[in-house]
């Protein structure tokens, strides 16, 4: 309270810390605390680094701590497994991962439908997004239609990419797409996982 926090917005916070946080940013991701309220906590904060790294070296012995649920591979029932998640947020994550064509990050998980940062908080260290069954869209080859059903680009900016490469005869590279004066840096950095020539 003494950096600017209300009691109301002390008292989430603290509730945040017991169920773990591990580093700013996610001390960051509470969207309770005002930004310069962070700027003034965060060269003030401590995180317990050694007993984050006592409970990740049991999960890679393969002793009794659980193993990490891979997001992208998961079942509906092995996601319900996780603590903190039940069938509702089970189906809406495969849903979100089938639109995606899988998660990059595991932070992607906050853009699943009606997920709040309490949820994410309370299950992110018990999942994993191993990355390498991504599916890919080839922007030399995926319709308008099939471009613009990923998440992240609407019907204008499919319809850009796709004009695009009728005027060049096919690109070259994925950056191409970034002539578009419709697809912005964020939006580009974003969906570029998810692309392929």
């Amino acid at each position: 309270m003494q950096f600017g926090l209300s009691e109301k917005q002390a008292s989430i916070v603290l509730k945040f810390t017991k169920r773990g946080i591990h580093s700013n940013e996610e001390l960051q991701k509470i969207k309770f605390i005002p930004k310069q309220t962070f700027e003034n906590i965060k060269d003030f904060t401590q995180y317990p680094t050694l007993d984050l790294e006592a409970t990740k070296k049991p999960a890679v012995q393969g002793a009794s701590s659980p193993a990490l649920v891979n997001a992208n591979e998961a079942s509906e029932e092995e996601l319900m497994k996780i603590k903190g998640l039940g069938p509702f947020y089970a189906r809406q994550i495969l849903k979100y991962q089938q639109q995606l064509g899988g998660f990059v990050r595991k932070e992607q998980i906050l853009e699943v439908w009606k997920m709040t940062p309490e949820i994410y908080a309370q299950v992110q260290a018990q999942l994993s997004c191993e990355t390498s069954t991504i599916r890919k869209l080839s922007i030399n080859q995926a319709t308008a239609e099939e471009l613009q059903a990923h998440p992240y680009l609407n019907w204008n900016q499919a319809n850009s990419i796709v004009k695009m490469r009728i005027q060049k005869g096919g690109f070259k590279s994925i950056e191409e797409i970034r002539e578009s004066v419709i697809i912005d840096k964020e939006t580009f950095e974003k969906v570029r996982p998810y692309l392929s020539l």
